[in-house]
């Protein structure tokens, strides 16, 4: 069976529910120094207390009463209360007054974990042929606790055992399960939405091919008699211009559908920790149900809970979408704000990967120009990073993000440990159409040369480290951008 980290970590939270539980009962009872109840045959008077002077009493009406003291209050608490698949209870010691009570092999480490400073020991094992979450926390001497313990030679603050739960993991792992389904089913739904887009727009993009391939036949036509009167070279050069635009036109297309199934990955990425959260609240609210624990309040509360994940969900869609945008002029931006806004698209993506995030900025960083563009090109950057981190398999990801002015330029350096580009290919990079991914489309980079060559008059580079590759963005500092546009 593949155990799943959530069904772990419900299993372990179901633990510490049943420990503050116990606690509240064994803290009531050691606060009054005990109970007295009448003994019975089935509870008799506790031979362990027999050093206790009062363990016995009678009232003024001769009734018999003994002492009952947290661990057997909590023992008869727990035999009257046990369900099928409910949490059990063992109380344990390294010491232990009752042969009952010695522990086994799992809660032996525990103890002596707990002996070293650790709060709580929790793990997975089997139990008579069925899987358990283990879960044990240490019970440390109190001033009341010295009335029936303090003949051991425990003084306040010694760790005196612990009290261990076994809980049946299967249903957690059930749990988890239906999660799953429940998460691909959103994957699928999600998958066909950007399948559906990414139709339109490539229908889109086939009817304007036509609607220009036609006005240049017409045109084509209208001219056919001037043209003939054109020597051969000048046919040339206009039929190579008119190639030129439509491969550039074409290019801006894909470019819009790559960038189009990038944000489909991302918001992909940033919505499975809200649906996971989602799917957990609906789960307690079931189990809450089942055991009749489901108040007016608690369900109050999953609701707000539930609506504020959706809330922030739909956040992010608007983000996504503002971050697409297209720019309608050029305009002052913060260099620094241009960085940060790009890895709000990625982070969940990195975080999956396990990709650390290093960041150098130097503030104030202005720049002049087209800010979303220059995002998506940092975007990019920061996808290929990722990447080649996630290819490479082995060790630790780290990507590297200083920004920085130099020489009145703006320099933003994006570095990785990936081990780097082949020097072979490393000079082809920022041609069109050139890839080294299986399902790339080699326009990615091109376009990025583009943006940040002809749209804000900087130069773009990338060369081998030690770690990894490192690509470096150089544009015209914001006075020298607006001096640039005015002349």
């Amino acid at each position: 069976m593949q155990i799943d980290e959530t069904a772990q970590q419900m299993a372990v939270a179901e633990g510490r529910a049943s420990w503050t539980k116990d606690q509240a009962y064994r803290q009531w009872v050691t606060d009054k120094g005990g109970v007295y109840a009448v003994p019975t045959e089935k509870y008799p008077p506790n031979p362990y207390l027999s050093h206790i002077p009062d363990r016995d009493v009678n009232t003024t009406s001769g009734k018999s009463l003994t002492l009952i003291n947290p661990a057997y209050m909590i023992r008869q608490v727990h035999e009257i209360t046990i369900l099928p698949g409910a949490p059990t209870e063992h109380i344990t010691s390294l010491n232990p007054l009752r042969p009952e009570n010695k522990p086994d092999a799992w809660e032996i480490e525990a103890l002596k974990a707990f002996e070293k400073g650790k709060e709580e020991v929790w793990g997975l094992s089997e139990i008579n042929g069925t899987l358990n979450m283990r879960y044990m926390r240490p019970m440390v001497a109190k001033e009341g606790c010295l009335k029936c313990h303090g003949h051991q030679g425990y003084k306040v603050g010694d760790i005196r055992g612990g009290v261990s739960f076994s809980i049946p993991f299967q249903p957690f792992q059930d749990v988890a399960d239906e999660q799953k389904i429940s998460l691909a089913l959103w994957h699928l739904l999600i998958g066909l939405f950007g399948i559906l887009g990414i139709w339109f727009a490539f229908s889109r993009i086939v009817r304007n091919e036509k609607l220009l391939q036609n006005a240049l036949n017409e045109s084509e036509n209208a001219k056919q008699t001037v043209m003939e009167l054109n020597e051969t070279l000048e046919a040339k050069v206009r039929d190579e211009v008119a190639k030129s635009r439509q491969k550039d036109l074409l290019l801006i297309q894909q470019s819009r559908l790559a960038s189009m199934g990038e944000m489909i990955h991302n918001i992909a990425h940033q919505w499975r920790q809200p649906l996971n959260t989602l799917a957990v609240i609906l789960a307690n609210i079931q189990d809450d149900y089942k055991y009749n624990e489901l108040s007016e309040e608690s369900l109050s509360n999953a609701v707000a809970k539930s609506r504020k994940i959706l809330n922030q969900m739909s956040q992010t869609i608007d983000d996504f979408r503002n971050f697409f945008r297209s720019d309608k002029e050029a305009k002052p931006f913060d260099t620094v704000d241009i960085i940060e806004e790009s890895l709000v698209v990625i982070d969940a993506a990195l975080k999956n990967n396990n990709i650390e995030i290093v960041k150098e900025y130097e503030r104030p960083l202005p720049g002049y120009g087209y800010p979303n563009q220059l995002s998506q090109v940092i975007l990019n950057l920061l996808t290929n990073a990722k990447d080649a981190v996630k290819e490479r398999k082995s060790g630790s990801g780290k990507i590297v993000i200083r920004a920085f002015a130099e020489n009145g330029e703006v320099r933003i350096d994006i570095s990785d440990n990936a081990g780097g580009i082949d020097e072979a290919i490393i000079g082809k990079i920022f041609d069109p159409y050139f890839t080294t991914k299986e399902s790339g489309s080699g326009i990615g980079l091109y376009m990025a040369r583009m943006i940040v060559e002809h749209n804000h008059g900087g130069t773009i580079s990338a060369v081998n480290t030690g770690e990894g590759a490192e690509f470096t963005i150089r544009i015209p500092h914001h006075a020298q951008m607006k001096t640039q546009k005015d002349g």
